[in-house]
């Protein structure tokens, strides 16, 4: 599961920062890159086990899924 730790005031002031998520279960190492105000989506639906983490990563050369929200 995720946690965030970050500075509070970091997803109010830089929202679209990007930000680097490790996965250390399924496959560790695997990367995902999302943008900060996307994090709490990724922490709920990894926490309810409706998606893995394979579904936030962004193959080279195509659309991130973010971008259709």
């Amino acid at each position: 599961m995720c946690s965030w730790s970050g500075r509070p005031d970091a997803a109010s002031s830089e929202p679209d920062r990007p930000l680097t998520i490790v996965d250390v279960h399924d496959t560790p190492g695997q990367v995902a890159v999302l943008p900060l105000r996307k994090a709490g989506s990724m922490e709920c639906n990894l926490g309810l086990s409706n998606m893995s983490f394979h579904d936030f990563i962004t193959p080279e050369g195509t659309k991130p899924w973010w971008k259709d929200s």
